[in-house]
């Protein structure tokens, strides 16, 4: 068994600031069989989308949250979040409970078992699905909420063009041992000038000077 809540942009807030769902006074025997860990949704009936996947925290009552929408909707469940699940649009999740429309837009809000089963599996599937986004947009979306961790990540990941640049930099460079023979030969060329060292040439420099 299951029930689909109802809310619009001023009564969604209520619901997630005191963490209850509520129907009119007149569905208070409605609410009254809801058992703890029965599976709950809320539709908002402005935006179209049917949130989930939630469970009953506890048993239906009556006016459990005083505060919560005015005491428009004191028939009321506490909740808790079942599973963390994007949103479904009506025109995704509607064939799942055809047989409760009546009207349009109008559907009967009390779910059977396998009507359960069968938006549970719904929402599970459409938000992975909708998770496995090209690698891209992945970093970009990572990359927008942790700023630093991409400006790391970009430094770790070397583009193809840098990684040939540096190749091209370390052949052009010379070797150690290349080094090693020059450094050799400097004794020998300060020798041929005159000079042993750079402080025997500042030294000879300075007498030069006096």
């Amino acid at each position: 068994m299951g029930l689909i809540f109802m809310c619009n942009a001023k009564t969604k807030a209520d619901c997630f600031r005191y963490k209850v769902f509520g129907l009119p006074a007149s569905r208070k025997a409605m609410v009254a069989d809801i058992y703890k860990g029965m599976r709950l949704f809320l539709f908002d009936v402005d935006l179209k989308l049917l949130y989930g996947i939630y469970k009953a925290a506890g048993p239906g009552g009556y006016n459990l949250e005083p505060k919560a929408f005015n005491s428009g909707f004191p028939s009321q469940v506490h909740f808790q979040v079942l599973n963390n699940c994007l949103p479904l649009p009506e025109e995704i999740f509607k064939a799942t409970i055809k047989s409760n429309y009546y009207g349009k837009n109008k559907f009967n809000c009390k779910l059977s078992e396998e009507q359960v089963k069968d938006l549970c599996k719904l929402f599970c599937e459409t938000t992975k699905r909708r998770n496995q986004k090209p690698a891209r947009k992945i970093i970009k979306a990572q990359e927008l909420s942790h700023p630093e961790g991409s400006r790391k990540r970009r430094q770790e990941q070397i583009r193809p063009s840098e990684q040939r640049r540096e190749r091209r930099q370390k052949q052009m460079a010379p070797t150690d041992r290349s080094r090693k023979r020059s450094w050799e030969r400097a004794p020998n060329l300060c020798k041929r000038d005159g000079f042993v060292s750079a402080t025997n040439a500042t030294n000879k420099y300075a007498k030069n000077t006096k």
